[in-house]
């Protein structure tokens, strides 16, 4: 229960700094990072996708979209975009 509780105040506190800065990417990042690891794909595909498309070159987003497409079990779609964070991280 008390994870749950801090999942809650992340969020609550990451949707507000994205609310008071809409560009704030790191809040984005964090925001999509925190909805994969709870499994919630669905929250973190549209950030991850948003953020990559101002940021094609961020190897970590690049990840935690693999990650989050793991999820709802996208085969292809996983391969690729972790390739995709490994060819940038090696940058």
């Amino acid at each position: 229960m008390a994870q749950d509780l801090q999942f809650k105040d992340a969020e609550k506190e990451l949707a507000t700094a994205i609310a008071k800065g809409p560009l704030n990417r790191l809040a984005r990042a964090l925001l999509a990072q925190l909805y994969v690891e709870e499994h919630a794909a669905g929250m973190a595909l549209p950030l991850l996708r948003s953020l990559l498309r101002e940021y094609p070159e961020d190897a970590y987003a690049w990840s935690d979209l693999g990650k989050a497409q793991a999820q709802p079990g996208q085969n292809e779609a996983i391969v690729n975009s972790l390739r995709k964070a490994l060819e940038l991280g090696r940058r």
